[in-house]
């Protein structure tokens, strides 16, 4: 609001004033005094802008004869009706009625009152000089100008009946009977210490009492102006409208506007929408809004507060003789309150800006989108550049759509509609363009198939178990071709390549194209329905495959392939079919089309395998404690090294039949065989046959006549299933020796030559006898643990043999020896059996014949260990009476002991004189090999030569003899030295002649 400043003068001065425009019609305080009216009438107008008019009559004033002002003369008792102007225009005005005495009257023209009167009220006082007082400064005056009846609101109350101190307050009686008081000179005198006749018993007075507290303690009083602020609000985009920020109208609650709305305009206040004209008090806040499609500023009308502006004039004078006595001359004058005006830059406008992208991250240039305002229809155009950016500006705020028209080869055209929100801000939109991803997939399953009944994005899920067709079915493949990426395919080819292994057991040509369960072959031209109920065009078909005309993205259609197995087939591993998938499609979303071909990936084939029906049993047999062989598929690989068994012991076979075939089999039976010479070792009655999870025993009888050897096995055996028992045989305990013995088992059973082949419990009841093959049986073999021992003697003249396998062979030729000499027996102790011979024991024995003629005897060397013809040490014990002991001789090992007799110095002629020798051992049985002999010849004269090179008698000098041992060692020594063996030497000293056996 516009306010005025008083202007400063003396009471002289504004008297005066008032005098000159009776005649002049100056201004005073934006008022004219009008001569015009009729002598005594005082009335006021109010102008807009103006303070107000006073018009008084020459009549009405006078002068003072001392100080030659001019003053209003004494009012007449009654006044001409006062104009009401505006309704609020009220003049308070104290004036001073001769030099010696001050009246005051106030005028209220907001009353509507016809007939206003007033009340006088003697003032003590003298010659005055005036002060100009400005009430503006003084809050609490202003409060008391407005407070008062002077004011908008009285805070007095009405209709309080005359009292003793009626007369003493200015009042306005209303025609209606209501009585308003005059309270703005009381209050004001009071505030400015002065007093007014008997002022002090007005401020006794309990009305003028309550009006000063109430005036005290009110703190909401201003009425003063009106102001919208912000003065120029901003505009910005909201909810599909154009708004202001919130306006606020500064002003007095009891004041307010009304703003007339037009042009879509729209105001909230506190939530509320209005349109039309609103009402908006003092204190209130409120924004207004507009169309988006509103593009100029709005410009309001000139709006007025509901209360004028007021302005407080106040005068004050001083007597001359009393500085101190002041006293009041007031006016409260109202005027219209200067207008307000919005103007409200509505028009707004916003940017759009547009990003385009692909879904791998690839800036997309040259792509066209238009935009269209939804509610204008306002449109706009952008081309994306090289970044994939573009951008357009001035565009109507609101809600627009924004279409892309071209694509970009290589990725998908969307075909929604983008909606935007464009502010004043701007908006921003990113359109990211899926990459094109052409994939298609394809399944196949065998009508018989399990395992893998769920497809997920065209794949079957799970392991597929393949079913079994006996020869002669018919076998129908389910072929569905799905297409997984996001581009629709073309020209779709299902291509069908049986494998070679299949191709040999179907019918020549017998493979055909169908409705997916039906027989009908398919036709060229014939429409598919696809799984979403789209329709697929069969363009060609071939003996390989089928072509399409088009798959939709996510969308999968289904076909059947069917094929005929040849009467005989029979195979027993499962026979593969494969399908493939190709197809092309249109990488440009524009025009002219792109044709590029659907990549290949795993999923663009795919198998499934059948079993023709083939029954197949293997038995693996293996006895405890063969080695080298591993059981795999029902059959042992690899070299079986037969175990050592001995005498007496029992021999375990572990049995496995298993169902290698590709159906069930049924009464499986197990029939063990022994090789003659086996049979003939092993005790009778003994051998059994053991099963279950701890191998017990069963009667023979279980598996058919007692003392059978054929055992049921299994009820039921499965695909791949086994059953394992053992075979027991017990050895004789004189159990003689021989390398290998072998035993085989035989395994039956029959299956299900149906057309339908279930893998399960129970028996089916047609039967027929599973085909013998090679796997059907199996031997293993065993070694019974005998060493066997050979002894080999020959004297050291003895000629005509020779040695072989541990044995002489040939004719002996006796050697002839003289009295005196020594007899060297060389003894060959052989292990020609399988296993070792432990503590074997060497024995030699002469005959009587020969007793007699040799003072002594024995083994030579004294030494612990012995090296055999293997290298072996083995150690040697020397007992008497001609025996020694070898801890242990490996099998196909041999040593050599030598026996030196000493003939006495006298012999008689003899021959044939015999010398044996015995070998025996732990676990050997004993035979014809463990004993050999040699003969000799004597002469009865002596001769002094030595066996073995040595010349001379027998008691030459440095011959060793029985019972010397001075010289012993180092003959041993001597002998070892020269021929790298172990020789005992038996010296025999000659005492008779030897004779010649006869």
């Amino acid at each position: 609001m516009r306010k005025r400043r008083n202007r400063p003068g003396c009471l002289f001065a504004v008297l005066m004033a008032v005098l000159t425009a009776a005649a002049t019609g100056v201004q005073i305080f934006g008022g004219v005094i009008d001569s015009g009216q009729q002598e005594g009438s005082v009335s006021g107008k109010a102008e807009v802008k103006s303070v107000g008019t006073l018009r008084f009559s020459d009549s009405a004033l006078k002068t003072d004869p001392v100080t030659g002002q001019m003053y209003p003369n004494q009012l007449p008792d009654s006044y001409s009706a006062a104009e009401e102007v505006n309704g609020t225009a009220v003049f308070c005005v104290t004036y001073q009625n001769g030099p010696d005495t001050e009246k005051h009257i106030g005028f209220c023209m907001d009353m509507s009152l016809s007939n206003p009167s007033g009340s006088e009220i003697d003032v003590p006082g003298a010659a005055v000089s005036e002060q100009i007082y400005q009430y503006q400064r003084n809050a609490m005056a202003s409060k008391a100008m407005e407070l008062g009846f002077c004011g908008q609101r009285s805070i007095w109350e009405n209709g309080r009946g005359r009292g003793t101190y009626e007369a003493q307050l200015d009042y306005i009686q209303s025609p209606e009977g209501k009585t308003a008081y005059m309270a703005t000179h009381i209050v004001l005198s009071k505030i400015h210490s002065g007093d007014i006749g008997r002022g002090q018993e007005f401020i006794r007075w309990e009305p003028a009492a309550a009006l000063m507290a109430a005036v005290e303690r009110e703190e909401d009083w201003s009425a003063e102006g009106i102001s919208l602020q912000p003065e120029l609000p901003s505009v910005y985009y909201e909810n599909g409208r154009q708004r202001t920020e919130e306006l606020h109208l500064q002003a007095d609650s009891r004041n307010g506007i009304s703003l007339v709305l037009d042009g879509g305009l729209e105001a909230v206040k506190d939530g509320q929408k209005y349109t039309g004209t609103v009402t908006v008090k003092g204190g209130e806040s409120f924004y207004l809004t507009a169309p988006v499609s509103r593009e100029t500023e709005w410009l309001s009308p000139e709006i007025r507060g509901m209360l004028s502006d007021k302005r407080v004039l106040g005068i004050s004078f001083k007597s001359s003789e009393n500085r101190d006595d002041v006293q009041d001359i007031s006016f409260c004058i109202w005027e219209e309150g200067s207008p307000v005006r919005l103007k409200i830059p509505f028009g707004i406008k916003g940017r759009l800006e547009l990003t385009k992208e692909g879904s791998d991250g690839r800036d997309l240039k040259d792509v066209v989108f238009t935009a269209v305002h939804k509610e204008t229809g306002e449109r706009a155009e952008l081309k994306t550049g090289e970044d994939g950016g573009a951008s357009v500006d001035g565009l109507t705020c609101g809600i627009w759509e924004i279409t892309e028209q071209s694509g970009a080869p290589g990725y998908l055209k969307p075909v929604e509609v983008y909606e935007v929100e464009i502010t004043e801000k701007g908006c921003h939109l990113s359109v990211v363009n899926e990459k094109m991803n052409p994939a298609l997939a394809v399944a196949k399953k065998a009508g018989r198939t399990t395992g893998a009944d769920k497809l997920e994005n065209g794949r079957y899920q799970g392991s597929k178990i393949p079913g079994y067709y006996p020869a002669g079915a018919d076998v129908a493949f389910e072929i569905t071709a799905t297409n997984t990426g996001n581009v629709t395919a073309f020209e779709v080819w299902l291509r069908e390549e049986p494998s070679g292994e299949l191709k040999q057991y179907l019918e020549e040509n017998s493979g055909v194209f169908s409705v997916h369960n039906h027989s009908g072959k398919l036709q060229e031209g014939q429409t598919l329905s696809s799984g979403q109920g789209n329709p697929v065009t069969v363009k060609a078909v071939t003996q390989e495959g089928v072509l399409l005309d088009q798959l939709r993205p996510g969308d999968s259609v289904s076909i059947d392939y069917r094929v005929k197995l040849l009467k005989d087939a029979s195979c027993l591993e499962a026979l593969n079919n494969v399908v493939r998938i190709q197809g092309q499609y249109d990488q440009n979303p524009n025009q002219p089309a792109e044709w590029k071909p659907v990549p290949e990936d795993g999923d663009d084939w795919d198998q499934d395998k059948i079993y023709v029906v083939t029954p197949k049993l293997c038995v693996a047999k293996l006895a405890g404690r063969t080695q080298g062989a591993r059981l795999e598929a029902g059959r042992y690989e690899g070299e079986k090294i037969p175990g050592w068994y001995k005498s007496g012991e029992n021999v375990s076979f572990q049995i496995t039949a298993t169902n290698c075939g590709n159906v069930p089999v049924y009464q499986v039976k197990l029939n063990d065989q022994l090789q003659k010479e086996l049979e003939e070792l092993a005790v009778p009655g003994k051998s059994h046959w053991m099963t279950g999870g701890s191998f017990q025993t069963v009667n023979q009888k279980d598996g058919g006549v007692e003392g059978s050897q054929e055992i049921l096995a299994a009820e039921t055996l499965l695909p791949g299933k086994s059953v394992t028992l053992q075979y027991v045989i017990c050895l004789k305990e004189d159990a003689g020796y021989l390398e290998l013995l072998e035993n085989t088992v035989h395994v039956t059973a029959v299956y299900d030559a149906g057309q339908e082949t279930e893998q399960g419990e129970g028996v089916p009841e047609t039967l027929l006898t599973v085909p013998e093959d090679e796997d059907d049986t199996d031997s293993d073999r065993l070694r019974i643990r005998t060493p066997r021992l050979k002894a080999a003697k020959h004297a050291d003249r003895t000629t005509g043999v020779v040695m072989q396998s541990g044995r002489y062979t040939g004719t002996r030729i006796q050697g002839t020896y003289r009295a005196g000499e020594a007899v060297q027996y060389t003894i060959t102790v052989t292990n020609s059996g399988n296993a070792a011979a432990h503590g074997v024991r060497v024995r030699d024995e002469m005959d009587e014949a020969l007793k007699g003629w040799v003072s002594g005897a024995e083994f030579s060397g004294e030494q612990k260990n012995l090296k055999s013809s293997e290298g072996r040490m083995i150690h040697v014990t020397f007992e008497k009476n001609g025996t020694v002991e070898l801890d242990c001789l490996e099998s196909g090992d041999s040593v050599d002991l030598i026996y030196t007799a000493y003939l006495k110095e006298t012999v008689d002629n003899s021959s044939d004189l015999e010398n044996q020798v015995s070998v025996s051992a732990e676990e050997v049985i004993p035979d014809e090999d463990d004993v050999d002999r040699d003969w000799i010849s004597l002469l009865d004269s002596a001769k002094k030569t030595v066996p073995g090179g040595q010349r001379g008698s027998a008691a030459a000098k440095g011959a060793v003899r029985t019972g010397d041992n001075n010289n012993w060692n180092l003959l041993t020594g001597l002998l070892l030295a020269a021929g790298g063996g172990t020789i005992l030497l038996l010296r025999i000293r000659a005492e008779k002649s030897r004779q010649k056996r006869q």
